[in-house]
């Protein structure tokens, strides 16, 4: 169970798979090396525009069946990162990195920019053969600048930043080898982010203290196997921690906001969170808060209700102020804040293959759903479908259906939304086939047993389906592959509605 930056799958015959297994003997099967150390910097340039500056070091070991003359890396985009002034370094002698042709990412259908890692490829050519056995010393050097198209994963303002868990930092690549092992990230390593004094960070994996100077701030971090892709956010923050629920809301802010509204925040969220973490796992540390952070810039609108992924972090909430005063009049505003944590099971803990992208953002509203009802609130559960149900009717009106298996990030606004009400009504239907306590469970385990790995509806289908022990099949298709409400489904609650 890892967090590695590169998820890969496989399958086929049974003798296939003993000859996979086999590599992971002691006997190499395939020319291929490992990371046996690995650090990534950050450090904050202000300036105008400001911008990041990463540095990645790693030892290599060449550990495979054959001599090596290069290695292929997966960096940060350049028009999505703002990429800049690359330099690599092999054993302290700067070389030159090819692009590999055609190899730059794009998205496929039923995927957008921020549903994946589109990185691009990169050869790093070596002066003589890598022999067996020998070792290398790498050092990657380049910035980041968040130019108006950046990719949203990443987002960087004269007081604060972020960055996301995945496309950022190099992915070295596996050998092109029938039975090469992949390259995953080495137990332990080490993430740094050097910030301006005043500056407050976060990250992934374990704090392991700070290095202070007159002008800047040091923050260590070490990565477990276990833990999250590295991910950063810091900041001028404003730090205040609010009691709710038996628990604790962390808050940063960049601005003031009123108390109440920070309080009336804290104590909706507790309680979501408590539930989250108790029925799929921890995504942080026990003696750490919930941090809810202030984003550096507003989102863009047009990412901001219909993106196919909308981009957290893991286990934090991100906000902007415009998500308070133009939801506050609508009760909206925590329901919003609630999905985005909820989406750290179900986007970083596991993550939905591309064709999937509904099913994740259903998934996290379902979550919270669920949290709400455990928690006492009084909205019911058929109030949900009903408004679902009547904004489906009402899109209905403005766009052309589609079935949520066509749906691609290409389609309107309107047909995306449509889509999006849909895959949460079916997750309704699935409860009256299955019961509710069969759905909870089955999501709980496909989160346990695919943690670390992508998902699709074929491996929410089999958990369904271990729990209730029916062939679901023809739900499934009814629900994703064909336009419209399911009769049945409708007649239901049209049903009720006149009783």
């Amino acid at each position: 169970m890892t967090f590695s930056s590169t998820r890969r799958f496989c399958g086929g015959a049974l003798v296939v798979a003993a000859l996979i297994c086999l590599s992971s003997c002691a006997v190499p099967l395939a020319p291929g090396y490992q990371i046996e150390k690995q650090s990534i910097m950050v450090r904050f340039v202000p300036g105008n525009p400001p911008h990041l500056a990463i540095r990645a070091q790693y030892r290599l070991a060449n550990v495979g069946t054959a001599p090596l003359d290069s290695i292929e890396l997966a960096l940060p985009d350049e028009k999505g990162f703002g990429v800049a002034n690359l330099r690599v370094r092999v054993d302290g002698r700067e070389v030159t990195p090819q692009r590999e042709p055609g190899q730059t990412s794009a998205p496929a259908e039923g995927e957008t920019a921020v549903s994946g890692a589109w990185p691009e490829t990169w050869r790093i050519p070596f002066a003589s053969h890598w022999s067996r056995r020998a070792h290398k010393n790498l050092v990657l050097e380049y910035d980041l600048a968040a130019t108006p198209a950046t990719d949203p994963r990443i987002s960087i303002a004269s007081n604060a930043f972020y960055l996301n868990d995945s496309g950022w930092f190099p992915d070295p690549l596996s050998a092109k080898a029938l039975f090469a092992k992949d390259v995953v990230r080495p137990d332990p390593s080490d993430l740094i982010v050097d910030v301006p004094a005043n500056f407050v960070a976060t990250a992934s994996g374990e704090s392991r203290g700070t290095h202070k100077t007159d002008n800047d701030t040091e923050f260590r971090f070490r990565l477990r196997k276990d833990d999250f892709d590295p991910y950063v956010a810091a900041g001028a923050y404003h730090q205040q921690r609010i009691p709710a629920s038996g628990a604790t809301v962390s808050f940063w802010t960049l601005q003031a906001f009123p108390s109440a509204i920070l309080e009336q925040t804290a104590t909706s969220l507790a309680p979501t969170d408590t539930f989250l973490t108790s029925s799929f796992g921890a995504v942080r540390p026990a003696n750490e808060s919930l941090l809810v952070l202030q984003s550096p810039a507003p989102p863009d609108s047009t990412q901001e209700s219909f993106d196919t992924r909308p981009v957290t972090l893991p286990g934090i909430i991100l906000f902007s102020p415009s998500d308070f005063s133009r939801n506050a009049s609508t009760g909206t505003a925590s329901a919003m804040l609630e999905k985005r944590l909820a989406l750290s099971w179900f986007q970083h803990v596991i993550t939905p293959r591309p064709e999937a992208w509904l099913l994740g953002n259903s998934l996290a509203s379902y979550a919270v759903a669920l949290a709400s009802e455990k928690s006492g609130a009084p909205r019911s559960r058929d109030d949900l479908i009903h408004q679902r149900l009547a904004r489906f009717d009402q899109l209905g009106n403005e766009a052309a259906d589609k079935p949520i298996a066509f749906v691609t990030s290409n389609d309107s606004a309107q047909q995306r939304e449509m889509a999006e009400a849909k895959s949460m009504l079916f997750l309704f239907a699935l409860e009256h086939r299955c019961g509710r306590k069969n759905v909870e469970h089955a999501l709980a385990h496909m989160v346990y047993a695919l943690r670390g790995q992508e998902y699709g509806y074929t491996d929410f289908r089999a958990a369904l389906e271990q729990e209730c022990h029916q062939d679901l099949s023809s739900v499934f298709a009814a629900w994703l592959d064909q336009k419209g409400i399911p009769a049945d489904f409708r007649a239901r609650y049209e049903n009720a509605t006149s009783k």
